[in-house]
Order: structure tokens, then sequence, then C-alpha cells
């Protein structure tokens, strides 16, 4: 059975954030709030304001979900200078979902081949697997990403 990572990735996420039944808004501290605002700078390509962030203290590995981090976020949207930003603010490039996503998997999977070849030469680990044993270069494929395909090739992906 074929399975859909995007899918996969986005369930986990989704029901990792909606099994909280309680009534009560969460009490967010400064730095907690600080995280949030970083990961929706990074989901939204907000450079100036995620180098605002980090300044003022901000948790550049705090995780949202099942483990989705403010890297991930902006390696998914596609931004090379936020990526950049994070990374040299010590962002962890290979950090996992709770499924075993990476940053490179989602640049790889979304078509951003300068993403991915930063994150390759930031250290990326090109044959990091998901729970269910997916890699960067399967995704790519998968999504008919060939740039990016040879790229993960070149950098030792195996097949």
């Amino acid at each position: 059975m074929r399975y859909n990572w995007m899918i996969l990735i986005l369930l986990t996420l989704i029901i990792g954030t909606s099994c909280v039944t309680t009534k009560q808004e969460p009490i967010l501290t400064d730095s907690s709030k600080m995280s949030d605002d970083l990961f929706i700078a990074a989901s939204s390509g907000n450079t100036a304001e995620v180098r605002t962030l980090l300044d003022a203290g901000a948790e550049v590995n705090a995780t949202y979900g099942d483990g989705f981090t403010a890297l991930m976020a902006a390696a998914m949207s596609g931004n090379t200078v936020t990526v950049r930003v994070l990374l040299d603010a010590r962002a962890g490039v290979n950090a996992q979902t709770k499924v075993g996503a990476t940053a490179l998997m989602w640049a790889s999977g979304k078509g951003h081949p300068e993403v991915a070849k930063l994150l390759i030469e930031k250290a990326a680990d090109v044959n990091a697997q998901t729970n269910i044993g997916h890699t960067a270069l399967m995704i790519a494929s998968q999504e008919g990403q060939t740039e990016i395909v040879e790229m993960l090739k070149k950098a030792g992906a195996k097949e």
C-alpha cells in the first residue's frame, strides 16, 4: 500500500494537537509565546521577524504538535534566507517529528532545491527515515522533484 507522506505527517500533527480536552486556555510564558511567534514567522518566511524573535530569546528548537520545528516550517515554505538564519541560530538540522519527518524531507517533497542544498551543506542526514521507512529521496522521487533527487543521490542518499 502506498502512503502519501504529507498526509501521514499532517494527520500526526493534527491528532497530536487535537487530543487536548481541557477547557482552560493554556498559560503562555513570554518565552513560549516568542517560540510560537517564531514558528509563525518562519512559516510565513518573515525573516526579519525571525531574527527579532531569536535576538529576544525565542527557543530556536521549540517543537509544535508532534515535533514540528520552525526550521521544518521554513523549509516547507521554501524561504532559503529564513532557513539560513535558523541554522545560524543552531536549529537542529536533523530534528525529526514523532513520525520521523525532517526539514530536508519537507524541502524535498515541496520542491525547494535551494533549501535542500543548504540543509545538505549543513550536514542534514540524507538517509534519515520516517517511522514507515520513507527517506527524502523517496519523497522527492514520489513528488517528481528530479533536481532534488539528483542532488540527494550526489550527497550519498541510498536508493
